[in-house]
């Protein structure tokens, strides 16, 4: 259904349920509107990246719009734009990531607390076996 509106909205415009009296009122968007992804515009969105993931970030707030995105590849302003949104992506990048690598660390920690529980004499067996195949492949 969430398709088939976006098919709607590329074809006749966001605008195109709205009566002649809310028309008037209407504002179309513009890519350089708070509303709209810039991290979008200048590359690509990064809650798109770890999608039904663990670290999924769930659905961009903001608007990701092709139409907005070529308006905003075409238009005059796009070169002094782009550093700008780069180094806002860029700095988003590097935080998550940071905030990535502390969860592994302290999920390692955590793992490292849990007791080692004994093997096996079958897993121990199975164990054995898989390091002596290995050992012969490398």
């Amino acid at each position: 259904m969430e398709a088939q509106g976006a098919l709607l909205d590329e074809l006749m415009g966001k605008d195109r349920n709205l009566t002649k009296e809310e028309k008037k009122g209407y504002r179309e968007m513009k890519w350089d509107d708070k509303e709209v992804c810039a991290y979008y515009m200048v590359s690509f969105c990064s809650h798109d990246l770890f999608a039904n993931a663990d670290c999924d970030l769930g659905k961009c707030p903001k608007i990701h719009d092709l139409k907005l995105k070529e308006s905003f590849e075409k238009s005059p302003r796009h070169d002094a734009y782009v550093p700008r949104f780069a180094a806002e992506l860029a700095q988003f990048c590097e935080k998550l990531v940071y905030d990535l690598d502390r969860s592994v660390k302290d999920g390692k920690v955590r793992l490292s607390q849990v007791p080692a529980s004994p093997l096996s004499v079958e897993k121990a067996e199975k164990l054995s076996l898989l390091e002596d195949i290995k050992e012969k492949n490398c």
